[in-house]
């Protein structure tokens, strides 16, 4: 987790699987008790601090992902493969273009999961040198 924030807004590099999930374990955690806090409390200072726990952690989270995938020998401008097809399944189409476009963009969600998922490479590749 340490890794992550010391690589706040660091893209380029490789990030090895573990570095990865527990990164998005401590997000799920942290905003789930964050939004917990919320709900059941009657302080305003948890509703201040579920946006800015946001925004400090969206730019590593995608710097992250990018290392990730960059393990995985895959451009980290992967991870905004799903983006446009659910933008465009948002849009006033006829009803079958819609579903079209909103799987296609739930099946670039699976495929990234598979990505990140992946063993990284043993090797050097066009990312960076070996981390294992």
């Amino acid at each position: 987790i340490s890794v992550c924030f010391r690589k706040y807004a660091k893209f380029e590099g490789r990030a090895s699987r573990s570095e990865f999930w527990y990164f998005k374990l401590f997000i799920l955690i942290s905003f789930g008790a964050l939004f917990a806090l919320t709900i059941l409390g009657n302080n305003d200072i948890f509703i201040q601090l579920l946006p800015i726990f946001l925004l400090g952690t969206i730019l590593p989270s995608y710097a992250v992902n990018a290392r990730r995938l960059h393990d995985v020998n895959k451009s980290g401008f992967f991870q905004l493969l799903p983006y446009p097809f659910l933008i465009i399944s948002n849009a006033s189409l006829p009803f079958a273009f819609l579903i079209f476009f909103y799987l296609i963009g739930l099946f670039s969600y699976f495929y990234l999961l598979f990505l990140y998922c992946k063993k990284g490479d043993l090797k050097d590749n066009d990312y960076g040198l070996n981390i294992y």
